[in-house]
């Protein structure tokens, strides 16, 4: 007899869930860094002074180690999946999409993959870098590039086309596919989870728990998920959100004002963390969450990145940086308290390299992030030979994943319509 749907979801979730999380958490106290992996706890000098007798909380969710993919999305795609399918929205065979700067959409292949998916696409800008094409391509994924100046409203806008908007006549195109993330219910199990495992940590190593959870905007999953989470289990936190000030989005709101909608997007640095032009109403973004806004330049983010990488030696990723100016501001400004951020994603998704997997170590008394064994396979590891940092693909370029086949759809021209099939590889 065939196990019912919803069990065999939750024994899928199960087994998959088992394999990622548990990430480290790092602690910086005055001259001390506290490395709490497990039920290991060790402490040595740290290379940066906390002021005011505050404690700063890292959650290392980059850890390729813990999290497959390299960022905490990997928590959240497994869940939203299987929302849908007990929903009896999907099943194996439907077609998926989903639309990315790199963090999100290599979640989502790797969970789709994980889960017994056949096809899945995810839309990525043309200037995205390279590591993260060949990253959600190796997990599966069939690639659709999309313009890099539309921005965030144009991927949403072209997931829509896609998703709900069957071109009259195309029957390469199939009747109806999922845009996962635009649809499935937010869980609150995977932010639960990590809050437990922080808050677990800290109750270990003997630090006092959570008094503000900072974070950027992001999507505005983390921030809301994370942060509800946390106040759930200590009133008394507060929740800041770190914004460029060049472009505000969260402040805008709390401020009582609308936030530009659409336009075009001129300016590819800020690629990474940021939802500007796309409606609220659109967004996994519960400003009530959020108590406080702080507001940073380019220039303080790569101060910040700067300190996270050459100074603590962590790898992190760009979505972490302008977070870690907010956390490094507020310990100048308040005392006695412990400050929790997310290392949300690893430097080598900015790299020309398919990232490896990395752990975190104290050694001979310094922090150390290393990359595990290689894998067998030298290709992971190898640099692409693109040319420049990013990859560069002109926009209606599609890359099949190596599942292999033809897939549903191939090509998206600048105008963000569909058109023929046509498809490229990188040369390796």
């Amino acid at each position: 007899m065939n196990m019912p749907t919803r069990l065999r979801s939750n024994e899928r979730l199960s087994k998959l869930m088992s394999r990622i999380g548990r990430t480290p958490t790092l602690v910086l106290e005055s001259e001390r860094m506290t490395l709490i992996k497990g039920t290991e706890i060790r402490s040595i000098s740290a290379p940066v002074r906390i002021p005011g007798n505050n404690r700063v909380v890292l959650k290392l969710e980059h850890l390729r180690r813990f999290n497959p993919t390299g960022s905490a999305y990997d928590r959240l795609y497994p869940h939203l999946i299987r929302d849908l399918e007990l929903r009896g929205t999907i099943h194996a065979a439907t077609p998926l999409i989903e639309c990315s700067v790199g963090n999100a959409g290599a979640a989502f292949a790797w969970a789709c993959r994980e889960l017994g998916y056949s096809n899945y696409s995810v839309i990525l800008p043309t200037d995205i870098y390279s590591a993260r094409i060949r990253t959600v391509r190796d997990l599966g994924a069939k690639i659709i590039f999309s313009p890099p100046d539309v921005g965030p409203a144009g991927y949403v806008q072209l997931i829509e086309d896609l998703a709900f908007k069957r071109p009259q006549g195309d029957r390469n195109v199939p009747d109806r596919t999922i845009p996962v993330s635009k649809i499935a219910r937010t869980p609150v199990a995977p932010y639960s989870r990590l809050a437990d495992e922080v808050l677990s940590s800290l109750a270990a190593a003997g630090v006092p728990t959570v008094d503000t959870f900072v974070f950027g905007v992001g999507s505005g999953n983390t921030i809301s998920g994370v942060g509800a989470a946390v106040k759930e289990r200590n009133t008394g936190t507060k929740v800041v959100c770190a914004e460029f000030i060049e472009r505000p989005y969260v402040k805008v709101i709390k401020e009582g004002r609308t936030p530009p909608i659409g336009g075009t997007w001129i300016d590819t640095a800020y690629i990474a963390g940021t939802i500007h032009g796309v409606t609220p109403d659109k967004l996994n973004l519960d400003v009530a969450v959020i108590d406080d806004v702080m507001v940073f330049g380019r220039e303080d983010r790569d101060e910040a990145l700067d300190v996270l990488n050459a100074t603590l030696g962590l790898r992190a990723g760009r979505t972490s940086a302008l977070a870690w100016a907010a956390v490094w501001e507020m310990t100048r400004r308040v005392t006695d308290q412990t400050i929790l951020t997310i290392i949300f994603d690893d430097l080598a998704k900015y790299e020309l390299f398919a990232p490896p997997a990395y752990d975190v170590f104290l050694d001979s008394g310094a922090l150390r992030v290393s990359a595990l064994t290689p894998p067998e396979d030298p290709s992971v590891i190898r640099p692409l030979k693109w040319g420049s940092e990013r990859a560069g693909f002109s926009p209606g370029t599609a890359v099949r994943g190596r599942s292999g086949g033809e897939q549903a759809f191939d090509a998206i021209d600048g105008s963000l319509a569909l058109k023929g099939h046509k498809s490229a590889s990188p040369t390796l």
